[in-house]
């Protein structure tokens, strides 16, 4: 439980040293900018400023590698849904919405390995990561049900993941605040998050809701 309260606050979990985290950084910036199959261990090596050889002293091979900097997504989505547990409903919905919403400005490269490049892990990892992902989904899911009691679950499900689903496309539009006339990354993460909101909380249309076949509106897991 310290340890969680730790890496809440910013600290380092155990384990992570800061020149494994200096290799993580650099291998999620090279994945995101020139692709997995584009880099070489030796370039996140040169891009950490440590010698090639010695990136095997902490990484067994670059699918490794690939694995730590995914592993940082759940590390971060797994630390949002303990911080949202503890709160109510409504409290729990706007955290969730904020705290994804800053993943996406801040860290838009993991949002995009993990779509692009999870086909180079092997089925076990790929299979243990996505868990963690949908445990994810499945706790907005559960949090939009909560504050919108009126809804079958499997509407509230449809909602959390169109949220989820818009703010993860900012991802792929490579924002440069340094552009003329690009919003800055607090003023699109407010947008993305406020957004957010509006698909969860907005009335479904009656059609939409009809869609839901009856024997599959209640059928989304329970957690």
């Amino acid at each position: 439980m310290a340890e969680q309260r730790k890496a809440r606050r910013g600290g380092r979990p155990p384990g992570r040293t800061p020149r494994r985290e200096m290799l993580i950084d650099a291998a999620l910036d090279l994945f995101h900018r020139s692709g997995y199959r584009n880099t070489s261990t030796t370039d996140v090596g040169a891009a950490a400023g440590i010698s090639g050889p010695a990136v095997y002293r902490h990484f067994a091979n670059k699918e490794d590698l690939l694995t730590a900097v995914l592993e940082l997504s759940s590390e971060l989505m797994e630390t949002a849904a303990a911080e949202a547990a503890t709160l109510p409903p409504r409290g729990a919905l706007d955290y969730l919405l904020d705290s994804y919403a800053t993943f996406c400005v801040q860290r838009p490269g993991l949002s995009m390995i993990w779509l692009e490049e999870r086909r180079n892990l092997s089925d076990e990892i790929r299979e243990r990561i996505g868990g963690h992902h949908q445990d994810y989904i499945w706790m907005w899911t559960t949090t939009v049900a909560a504050v919108r009691p009126e809804l079958a679950r499997a509407e509230a499900h449809v909602l959390a993941q169109l949220a989820i689903g818009l703010m993860t496309s900012v991802t792929f539009l490579h924002l440069d605040p340094r552009h003329p006339g690009q919003i800055d990354q607090e003023g699109m993460r407010r947008l993305l998050a406020e957004t957010g909101r509006r698909i969860v909380l907005q009335t479904l249309p009656a059609e939409l809701a009809a869609a839901v076949h009856p024997a599959r509106r209640d059928a989304v897991r329970v957690t």
